[in-house]
């Protein structure tokens, strides 16, 4: 994977946290273990 192509999967990834945010209905994230990065972010988008 080069440079262009991580930037787009970073932005990528950030519209699909925004969608979820933006569901009607709850979300929830389940987690077994610890989280960093991608893993917190998708968490933290859950409500």
């Amino acid at each position: 994977m080069n440079w262009n192509e991580a930037i787009r999967n970073i932005y990528q990834n950030g519209e699909v946290f925004s969608k979820i945010e933006q569901l009607s209905q709850p979300t929830i994230a389940i987690m077994n273990g610890v989280a960093f990065s991608g893993g917190m972010e998708l968490a933290l988008a859950c409500v």
